[in-house]
């Protein structure tokens, strides 16, 4: 796995390629035109920049590489705004220099960072930063992109899919068991679980039937704003018998696909489920950073069933602690799910491509030993995630509605865009 060193590297490796090929122009003669002195300039800075990069902690790389993609979003905006781009050109050489500068180190940074296999550490953080200031309406028109080509069509269009127990909507075929470290990973995998027609039909109506949200909300304990990098829903409630008045946002009874859906995998799985949470990537931007399953309302060792739907999509599965090394009980109280200790590298790691139809089943100490992610990848399509679960309690349902219905507007997926409105199921 690539670290931020490796991003410096290749940003140095190119600075040290046009220092060569300035040299090389420049050749081995006592006489300079206007031309060679430029040159030799530009080789001279490069050679200065390739030592402030090798030079670099990972903070300030960091931090470089922010500054560079902000540079560039700023001479983007004056492009915009000037109308003529030439004539500031003209006015403003030195401005233009600096703005391709920063595009090519940006391009640099893209290179390293979007195909690394690892994903973005703390993708929920860098979603602050990047989408803190994005005008919402704007924002689902460039979404919308996207899927209008794959998914358009009238409301009309979209047929309701059904599921029965035995029917032709699910394979047969048979559950591989993937079990690691004496069971700190437990999981059931069956690829192509649901049929190519089944889940065309259930992506269609999904994505144009459902109210979606990405949903804003403040870390607890701090000041940092997140606005989820997802589309998110959720079905459900604890069984307590609670009244309404008991949730802030009501729970949502299960659409009649969806409850079908939930038999059927409570058939398969021995286990029972009553609520489900769906998320909606768009693209590669949208992601879930590491987390874990785990919290007290869900119950000790909680069986999810996963089922990916659309684009596929790296999953990653990281130990909370080495092998060989326990990892410590979550406490009855706990907030929120465990976070892993110790060097990411020094963690055993599984790597899945979850694809259409596959079915992922996390059970046994999956979630109290492993945490997971979405990571984010320079290109990847649209992708829908259902993870059907069980609730034991009022403080579950609420923690489920708010982070996945609450905070903002609703967005329908009309007439080939992603817009603000109401109506979805």
């Amino acid at each position: 796995m690539r670290d931020l060193r490796d991003l410096m590297g290749k940003i140095t490796a190119g600075a040290s390629g046009e220092v060569e090929s300035a040299k090389g122009r420049t050749g081995a003669t006592s006489h300079s035109s206007p031309a060679n002195d430029a040159d030799l300039e530009r080789a001279l800075e490069l050679s200065e920049q390739e030592a402030r990069v090798s030079a670099m902690s990972e903070e300030e790389a960091l931090e470089a590489a922010l500054a560079a993609s902000m540079e560039q979003e700023q001479w983007q905006g004056v492009k915009l705004k000037s109308g003529t781009p030439a004539g500031y050109k003209r006015k403003h050489p030195e401005a233009i220099e600096r703005s391709e500068r920063a595009d090519g180190t940006r391009r640099k940074i893209d290179e390293a960072v979007g195909d690394a296999s690892k994903p973005l550490r703390s993708s929920d953080d860098a979603s602050a930063w990047r989408h803190g200031d994005v005008d919402p309406k704007a924002e689902l028109k460039q979404e919308s992109a996207g899927l209008a080509p794959l998914f358009g069509g009238s409301k009309s269009t979209i047929e309701v899919p059904t599921f029965s127990s035995g029917g032709p909507e699910t394979s047969d075929s048979a559950m591989t068991t993937i079990n690691k470290l004496n069971g700190s990973l437990d999981l059931l995998y069956c690829k192509g679980w649901i049929v190519p027609e089944a889940r065309r039909k259930l992506f269609r109506w999904m994505l144009n039937g459902l109210a979606w949200h990405r949903v804003v909300y403040t870390r607890p304990n701090s000041n940092i704003t997140i606005r989820t990098p997802r589309l998110t829903t959720t079905f459900g409630r604890d069984d307590t018998g609670a009244p309404d008045s008991a949730y802030p946002i009501k729970p949502r009874p299960f659409p009649k696909p969806l409850a079908e859906l939930k038999a059927l995998l409570e058939h398969l799985t021995g286990s029972y489920f009553n609520t489900v949470i769906i998320n909606l990537y768009l693209d590669g931007s949208d992601s879930i950073s590491y987390h874990s399953d785990d919290e007290a309302f869900l119950g000790s060792l909680p069986t999810i069933a996963s089922i990916s739907l659309g684009a596929t999509r790296d999953f990653f599965m990281r130990r909370k602690a080495p092998a060989g090394v326990d990892v410590p009980a979550a406490r009855a109280d706990q907030p929120s799910g465990t976070k892993g200790v110790g060097p990411a590298a020094s963690r055993p790691t599984e790597k899945f491509a979850l694809a259409d139809g596959d079915l992922l089943i996390m059970r046994g100490r999956s979630q109290a030993d492993y945490e997971h992610a979405i990571p984010k990848r320079k290109e990847a399509g649209p992708r829908i995630n259902l993870t059907f679960r069980r609730v034991t309690n009022v403080k579950g349902t609420n923690n489920f509605q708010r982070y996945n219905r609450g905070g903002v507007a609703e967005s329908r997926f009309i007439n080939g865009k992603m817009i603000e409105a109401s109506g979805g199921l």
